[in-house]
C-alpha cells in the first residue's frame, strides 16, 4: 500500500496541473465563444450603426440639396419679381405716354373739328363770292372781246377820228384787261385757298386717323403686356406656395431626420455600452480563469472511502479536486458512484 501511494504521489503534480490546465481550457473555450459571439454582435451592430449612418448621411445631403434647391428657387422667384416690377414700371410709363398722346389727340382732333367748321363756314361764305367773281370776270371778258373786235376794226383806219377812237379804245382795253387779270388771280387765289385749306383739313385728318391707329396698337400692347405680367404673377404665387409647401415638408423631414439622428446617436451609444459590457465580462472572466489554483491531489484507501461516500451526494461540486480511490484492503466493494473505484 506505500508503495503504491509513493508511486501516486510521484504524479500527483502533474496530475494537479493536468486539472488546472483542463478546467482553465474548458473556461477558455467558453471565453472565446462568447468573445467570438461578441465580436459577431459588435459587427453586425456595426454594420447596422453604419448603415443607418449612411441613411443619415443621405438624408442630410438631401436636405441641404433641396434647401438649396429651394434657396435658388426663391432667389429665381425674387430675380423674376424684379424683373415684373420694372415690366410693370415701364409699362405704366408707357400707358402715361398713351394717356397724354390721347389728350394731344383728342386736343387735336377738337381743333381739327373746328377749324373744318370754320373752313365749312368761310367755303360757304366764298361760294357766292367766287360764282360773283366768275360772273363779273366772263362779264368784263365779254366786253373786252367786244371791245377788241370794234378796235380791230377801225385801228387801220386812216380816219384821224377813228385813229383817236382806237387810240382811247385800246387804252381802255388794257386797262380792263389788267384788271381782268387781277380779278382772275384773285379769284384764283381765293380758290386756291379754299383747296389748300381743304388739303390741309384731309391730311390732318389722315394725320389724326394714322395718330389713332398708332395709339390703339400702343395700347393693345400695353394690354398684352399688363395681361402677360398678371400671368406671370400668378405663376410666380403658385410657385412661392409650391415652394413654402415643400418648405414646410422640408422642416418636418429635417425634425424627422433629428429626432432619427438622436435614435441613431442613442442607439450607438447603448450598443457601445453593450459592447463594453460584454468587454468587460469577458476580462472579468479571464481574471477569474488566471485566478484558478492548482487542484490538491487527494489518495483515499478504503479506510477512508466511508468518508467519500457521505461527499457522494456533492459529486457535482468536485470542481477543483483530482483524486483517486484504490481498494487498499477489506471486501467493500466500491461506491455505484464512484468511476475511478
Amino acid at each position: 500500500m506505500d508503495h503504491v501511494i509513493d508511486e501516486i504521489e510521484k504524479i500527483t503534480d502533474a496530475r494537479c496541473e493536468a486539472r488546472k490546465q483542463s478546467l482553465a481550457a474548458e473556461a477558455n473555450k467558453e471565453i472565446d465563444k462568447a468573445r467570438q459571439e461578441l465580436e459577431d454582435r459588435k459587427a453586425s451592430a456595426q454594420q447596422e450603426l453604419s448603415d443607418a449612418e449612411q441613411k443619415l448621411k443621405d438624408g442630410e445631403t438631401q436636405i441641404q440639396n433641396a434647401k438649396a434647391e429651394i434657396a435658388s428657387g426663391k432667389e429665381q422667384i425674387e430675380n423674376a419679381k424684379q424683373t415684373l416690377y420694372q415690366k410693370q414700371k415701364e409699362l405704366d410709363a408707357g400707358l402715361e405716354e398713351y394717356r397724354i398722346g390721347k389728350e394731344t389727340l383728342d386736343s387735336q382732333k377738337e381743333e381739327l373739328e373746328k377749324k373744318e367748321k370754320e373752313y365749312q363756314q368761310q367755303a360757304e361764305a366764298a361760294v357766292p363770292q367766287i360764282e360773283a367773281a366768275e360772273k363779273q370776270i366772263a362779264d368784263a371778258r365779254g366786253k373786252l372781246d367786244a371791245g377788241w373786235q370794234q378796235y380791230n376794226t377801225i385801228k387801220d383806219s386812216e380816219d384821224p377820228k377813228d385813229q383817236a377812237i382806237a387810240a382811247e379804245l385800246l387804252k381802255q382795253l388794257n386797262v380792263g384787261e389788267a384788271e381782268l387779270k387781277a380779278n382772275i388771280e384773285k379769284l384764283t387765289a381765293m380758290k386756291n385757298q379754299l383747296s389748300e385749306g381743304k388739303i390741309a383739313i384731309e391730311q390732318a385728318k389722315e394725320q389724326l386717323s394714322a395718330g389713332e391707329e398708332s395709339l390703339s396698337c400702343a395700347l393693345q400692347t400695353i394690354q398684352n403686356g399688363q395681361v402677360q405680367i398678371d400671368t406671370a404673377w400668378e405663376e410666380l404665387h403658385e410657385k412661392e406656395e409650391t415652394l413654402e409647401s415643400g418648405e414646410n415638408t422640408l422642416q418636418e423631414q429635417e425634425q424627422t431626420l433629428i429626432k432619427s439622428r438622436e435614435e441613431y446617436e442613442t442607439a450607438k451609444t447603448e450598443a457601445q455600452a453593450k459592447i463594453e459590457e460584454g468587454e468587460q465580462k469577458i476580462k472579468d472572466a479571464e481574471k477569474e480563469i488566471a485566478k484558478i489554483e492548482t487542484p490538491t491531489w487527494y489518495v483515499y484507501d478504503r479506510s477512508t472511502f466511508r468518508i467519500w461516500r457521505k461527499c457522494g451526494s456533492h459529486a457535482g461540486n468536485r470542481e477543483g479536486v483530482s483524486g483517486v480511490v484504490f481498494p487498499c484492503g477489506g471486501t467493500d466493494q466500491p461506491h455505484d458512484n464512484d468511476t475511478n473505484g
